[in-house]
């Protein structure tokens, strides 16, 4: 099995600035970053005062202190810009050693993938970086434990700002406490991510001051499920014997959720009795029809699929405006961006290669088993777990949800790639060089 390299500490310092020097060129010339309506959600969020709970409570108060409440956005992405450079930059260094981790990790954080992404104030972003941070302790903890912890630590903070990000981190370290003899380190680790999960829930429960905040988050994908199977079905039975027959079956009925956000008129009704009956309506419509649910969520998210069954997936990717206007947000170089803004749209054109996780992932593997490489493995099993949980409860596909796998892959594929070649020059030089 091919263990994972641990970089000299002046190769690492050496990536992290390069990376960070990288990210600030992205951030000035986009500057303030891209804005989406999530992103607009949040800092009106910590403008209004109002912390919510609704993409957990660690990201609405990460948002609220490090944008000075809401009234500096271009901070919020310019901290997470460089949370993500530095990530890439360890992770890379436990990859490979040497100069190649160091200009094989630049170059990736050079292109959109990880510079766009990285200026769009989105969760996933950081939490993105977290990931990176959890596998790269991970190959730390047999060498340097002061610095698996240390990246330990900040990993589980930083996955904290998506609902999946813990739970997805503490399965895999007890699959590596099944597979491999580090229990200690391992152990301590579960037992940080378990206590940060309590925190978090409390701290979620803290900020749920609405009904919104505290269910819309987890039902959505059940939602989805039932107003897409009424747009096609007349057997609205499972419905009835949940809500009694005075419910409005066409409120609930919404094609656009087969795939996408539901445009059902009952979409924005959060009534606690509604809210509380999904479940029951979702899973009597799963023992009537468990093959529509399925079949459902396969072309919902073709895009985690590893082959593509449905066709080349087309998802939203790379985010590359400020969507809300009349926000106090706008370009400072409106130029310059707007003219910049065809390289992130060139990764968007070709986004069934570069956003298709399911291939990534499936790369990864394929990879891992041909070199017999265990920490390929153990970065495939946590794009896995990510990819199940999204299959599962995601509403609506999007690339930004295996930002980790779409990264790691790519790096992965492009240090594969460079180092046959690498090695074949030097064994031709070396002949060259040696005397007849």
């Amino acid at each position: 099995m091919i263990r994972p390299h641990i970089a000299k500490i002046s190769n690492l310092r050496k990536s992290i600035l390069i990376n960070c020097s990288i990210m600030a060129l992205w951030w000035i010339a986009f500057n303030p970053g891209f804005f989406s309506g999530d992103s607009f959600a949040v800092i009106n969020m910590a403008r209004d005062r109002q912390l919510n709970s609704l993409w957990t409570a660690p990201w609405a108060i990460f948002i609220d202190k490090i944008t000075i409440g809401g009234r500096h956005p271009e901070l919020g992405t310019l901290v997470i810009a460089l949370l993500l450079g530095v990530s890439v930059a360890i992770f890379a260094n436990s990859v490979i050693s040497g100069k190649l981790a160091i200009w094989i990790g630049a170059i990736l954080t050079s292109t959109p993938t990880v510079g766009a992404m990285g200026i769009t104030l989105w969760h996933d972003i950081p939490m993105t970086a977290g990931f990176l941070l959890v596998v790269s302790a991970i190959a730390y903890m047999n060498k340097s434990r002061r610095h698996a912890y240390l990246l330990m630590s900040v990993g589980l903070i930083l996955a904290s700002f998506r609902h999946n990000g813990l739970p997805a981190i503490l399965i895999l370290l007890l699959i590596l406490l099944a597979v491999t003899d580090n229990h200690k380190f391992l152990l301590t680790s579960i037992l940080m991510s378990a206590l940060l999960i309590f925190c978090t829930v409390g701290l979620n429960q803290n900020l749920a001051s609405t009904k919104s905040s505290g269910n819309s988050a987890y039902l959505g994908w059940m939602r989805n499920d039932i107003s897409c199977y009424l747009s096609q079905n007349s057997n609205p039975g499972f419905l009835i014997r949940t809500y009694g027959t005075s419910v409005n079956i066409e409120s609930w009925k919404s094609a656009s959720a087969c795939k996408w956000f539901s445009d059902a008129t009952n979409s924005s009704d959060y009534s606690a009795k509604l809210e509380s009956k999904v479940p029951r309506a979702w899973f009597l419509l799963f023992k009537e029809d468990p093959y529509f649910i399925a079949s459902t969520h396969l072309k919902r998210h073709a895009y985690l699929l590893p082959i593509p069954f449905y066709g080349i997936p087309n998802i939203p990717f790379i985010h590359t405006t400020i969507e809300l206007k009349d926000q106090d947000i706008q370009f400072t170089y409106p130029a310059v961006a707007e003219n910049l803004r065809y390289y992130p749209r060139i990764w968007n054109f070709f986004k069934f290669f570069f956003g298709y996780a399911g291939f990534w992932l499936s790369l990864t593997f394929l990879i891992a088993w041909k070199r017999k490489n265990g920490y390929y493995f153990q970065i495939g099993i946590l794009g896995l777990i990510e990819s199940l949980g999204f299959f599962i409860f995601a509403d609506i596909p999007d690339g930004r949800y295996m930002l980790f796998s779409l990264i790691a892959g790519q790096f992965i594929l492009f240090y594969e790639m460079i180092e046959p070649g690498k090695r074949a020059l030097r064994k031709l030089l070396k002949s060259i060089g040696s005397p007849p």
